[in-house]
């Protein structure tokens, strides 16, 4: 986004706008998915095979030790029922 800044044609900077509207509305979104029991959104991503717990320790999330630690802990109560169950059968 940061060179269609720079850019003066209108479809250019009407897509600048665009993508900014759009940037937005996804961070609100993922905001709210913080706010759900149990972190839902890191614990279907811990689920998914093809990123696991590893999607947490990418550059991206550096600085979120504290995140990942509650998502981690979130992982383990959203799973300790069904861990129960099957011990328990």
């Amino acid at each position: 986004m940061t060179q269609l800044r720079r850019k003066r044609v209108l479809w250019k900077q009407q897509m600048l706008s665009s993508l900014e509207a759009s940037y937005a509305k996804l961070r609100d979104y993922y905001k709210e998915t913080d706010k759900m029991r149990g972190h839902i959104y890191a614990v279907c991503t811990m689920l998914s095979p093809d990123s696991r717990f590893q999607f947490f320790l990418s550059d991206d999330w550096a600085d979120a030790k504290e995140l990942r630690d509650q998502y981690r802990v979130a992982f383990r109560d959203a799973l300790s029922p069904i861990q129960e169950r099957l011990t328990n059968a």
